[in-house]
């Protein structure tokens, strides 16, 4: 959490803007659409495994659909975009995508690519897990780049 409210300073944002939230996200996402609560964008880092505090279990082979579907619902199955990384060697950037696409039903832009760490300091890299992005065209986008 730390990073990420440092994050919002080095961006300039004000961090009493930004709503953070420390919660099982199953948990949370399912009181939110009890509230009626609308959201715009996802970023979603899962793990690949992880218990929660009343010993629930998170499997992302399992439980990635279902989250995924539950998030449609808050944004009435219109996100303006979803930023998606899997660390799972069952989740590929091709994967990772049709998941997406699974989910979201427009057709607006679609990206997939390999996250890499270095080895060496040489610029040897190895891949770390996948990235999945879509991006609504109601976005106002003058360019994006990924990287290579």
């Amino acid at each position: 959490m730390e990073l990420a409210k440092g994050n919002v300073k080095l961006n300039g944002l004000n961090e009493n803007e930004v709503r953070w939230v420390v919660d099982d996200v199953r948990k949370f996402v399912s009181r939110e659409i009890k509230r009626g609560r609308k959201y715009d964008a996802f970023i979603l880092d899962p793990p690949e495994f992880g218990r929660g505090t009343g010993k629930e279990i998170w499997k992302l082979e399992e439980h990635l659909g279902k989250l995924l579907e539950d998030l449609m619902i808050l944004c009435d199955g219109n996100p303006l975009f979803v930023f998606l990384t899997c660390y799972s060697d069952g989740f590929s950037p091709s994967l990772s995508e049709r998941i997406l696409r699974s989910y979201i039903s427009s057709k607006d832009f679609f990206t997939k690519f390999e996250l890499k760490i270095p080895e060496s300091p040489g610029n040897i890299f190895s891949s770390n897990g996948a990235c999945a992005i879509f991006i609504s065209n109601k976005l106002s986008l003058h360019q994006i780049n990924l990287g290579d």
